[in-house]
């Protein structure tokens, strides 16, 4: 029902979410979505960071703790659809969807007939430090050794 809410007032849509998203993240990243978006997000799934593996400005994967073998390794925080693909497809969150078998990102991206090819990862220059844009407010506390964490590259304080 959302999603037949979005398609029908995309001009009047407004957030109201459990993340905390810095402004760049709208600026650099969402309004620039041609398709389907995707970033990294922090304090996600028992990790610092959950982040798509991008090679050569392609998605070929993720970096996640927690069920590696989803085709969409990403939690919703990490990724924006075009309003364009909303409107016209017949993506959906249904509930044939488990959590043990990939979770409600993968089985909605999977609904919009999207494959890894069809992101765009954002954040993943090669020529400046990356940055985390949006952080999971409502985490568990998480202990880890930080000296034993791959960040990726990310800067994480």
């Amino acid at each position: 029902m959302a999603l037949k809410f979005i398609r029908e007032h995309c001009d009047e849509i407004t957030n109201d979410d459990d993340n905390s998203y810095d402004t760049r993240l709208f600026n650099d990243y969402i309004r620039k979505v041609k398709k389907a978006g995707v970033w990294a997000v922090g304090l996600v799934g028992g990790a610092p960071l959950e982040t798509p593996n991008v090679k050569d400005g392609k998605v070929i994967g993720w970096h996640v703790t927690w069920n590696k073998e989803r085709k969409f390794a990403i939690d919703m925080a990490g990724f924006a659809i075009s309003l364009d693909l909303i409107k016209n497809t017949e993506g959906h969150f249904g509930t044939e969807c488990k959590m043990g078998a990939g979770a409600p990102e993968t089985c909605f991206l999977d609904s919009l007939k999207l494959e890894l090819k069809d992101l765009e990862p954002f954040g993943f220059t090669q020529d400046k430090k990356r940055e985390l844009l949006v952080w999971h407010t409502q985490s568990v506390a998480v202990k880890y050794d930080k000296r034993k964490i791959d960040l990726h590259g990310f800067i994480i304080e």
